[in-house]
């Protein structure tokens, strides 16, 4: 059996962590409960989504182990970091939250961005350094954000939340979206089907509109059974799509 190379050792132990995060962290919270830390309520939230974390997990080993791709890699790399996102941070206090925010949501989102960046194929902008540089660059700012908040304490907070927290995920993922949107718009339909991408497009599409609509309907007033929390499970049809779209893409290669 060959060796396996730098960048597959590097998805396999994010795999053991997240499998590791997952499976310790509701231990973890629970005790936060019995000493008072954490409400009950948040611990049975963390617990029920720790759920999707696994479901994540599984489809990003599923895509690698069938499509073994730079794209499968990328994928695969950003679910496993998802994992960590769907369950809640191992402890509530600010280094849990701070460790939290920038491996699920600053790496785990630039990582979607990565996929979305050479997947079917190398965009553009993936073509020179200067995109990869500007990408992990900010994933470099970020982690340093997080060292300083951890040292420097409660006076930074503000800065780490916006930038780890609001501004880059969300960013790197509205990013990542838009541009697998544009490549399913481009391509003839032929490529779309052959390519997974017209699986991804409706991946995004169906994952993340029924959370939209419940939350705006909420936001207007509306009172809906289980909340907006419940609908967040339709997140679930993303990975699994995107782990179709990789695996069907690969099979598809001449």
């Amino acid at each position: 059996m060959p060796a396996a190379r730098p960048k597959e050792r590097l998805l396999w132990a994010s795999f053991a962590l997240a499998l590791l995060w997952r499976l310790s962290a509701p231990w973890l919270q629970r005790r936060e409960v019995a000493a008072g830390k954490l409400e009950l309520t948040a611990f049975y939230e963390f617990s029920a989504f720790a759920v999707m974390g696994l479901g994540f997990l599984l489809a990003g080993w599923i895509a690698y182990r069938r499509a073994p791709t730079d794209a499968g890699w990328a994928f695969s790399m950003y679910a496993a970091l998802s994992a960590l996102h769907w369950g809640g941070p191992l402890g509530s206090g600010a280094t849990g939250w701070f460790v939290y925010f920038l491996l699920s949501g600053v790496l785990g989102e630039a990582l979607f961005l990565h996929f979305a960046l050479i997947y079917p194929e190398p965009a553009a902008a993936s073509s020179g350094r200067w995109a990869w540089r500007l990408l992990y660059g900010a994933v470099g700012i970020a982690a340093l954000v997080t060292v300083a908040v951890l040292v420097v304490g409660s006076a930074l907070h503000p800065v780490g939340l916006v930038l780890n927290h609001t501004l880059l995920p969300n960013l790197f993922a509205l990013a990542a979206i838009a541009l697998l949107v544009l490549r399913f718009a481009r391509a003839t339909p032929e490529r779309r089907s052959a390519t997974g991408l017209r699986i991804a497009f409706w991946a995004i599409v169906l994952g993340t509109l029924p959370y939209l609509a419940v939350s705006v309907a909420e936001a207007a007033g509306a009172t809906l059974p289980g909340g907006s929390q419940l609908y967040n499970f339709f997140f679930l049809l993303i990975p699994a799509g995107l782990c179709a779209a990789v695996i069907r893409d690969h099979r598809n290669r001449p």
